[in-house]
């Protein structure tokens, strides 16, 4: 008996000391808080924004949408793809930003991907405007 109440309070010494998780990438409301290490040129074209008005929708992996988050829909892409999204013109913010794909779309001819309202903002991006975009790993 002896035996099996030590080997009870080692299971539950050894459960307690393993450690958490890995740390997401991404933190809520969505900003990546590791810049991914590589990044390669995806594509360029017009960027768009989407807001308040879809706020508490679910996107279409499932989440809810935060226009206040740090994310962006893409018509092929896969579902947590990290890209960073920087303006055409050089003006905005120079570091660009980096966005994960949760939705799907634009469906606006000619526009090649649609962020959220938070990353718009970060990005210094009030009005469509022409981006490159970076696929990152």
């Amino acid at each position: 008996m002896k035996n099996l109440v030590f080997a009870f309070f080692v299971s539950l010494l050894l459960i307690g000391c393993t450690g958490p998780e890995r740390p997401p990438v991404v933190s809520i409301p969505g900003e990546i808080v590791q810049p991914p290490k590589t990044c390669k040129f995806l594509d360029k074209g017009l960027a768009s924004w989407y807001g308040h008005e879809l706020a508490g929708n679910h996107t279409a992996n499932g989440e809810l949408f935060n226009p206040d988050g740090i994310s962006a829909a893409h018509k092929t892409l896969p579902f947590g793809t990290i890209l960073k999204v920087m303006m055409d013109n050089g003006k905005g913010n120079p570091d660009g930003v980096y966005v994960r794909i949760n939705d799907r779309g634009p469906f606006v001819r000619g526009r090649i991907i649609d962020l959220s309202w938070g990353a718009a903002k970060k990005l210094g991006m009030m009005d469509t405007k022409k981006v490159h975009i970076y696929r990152c790993s």
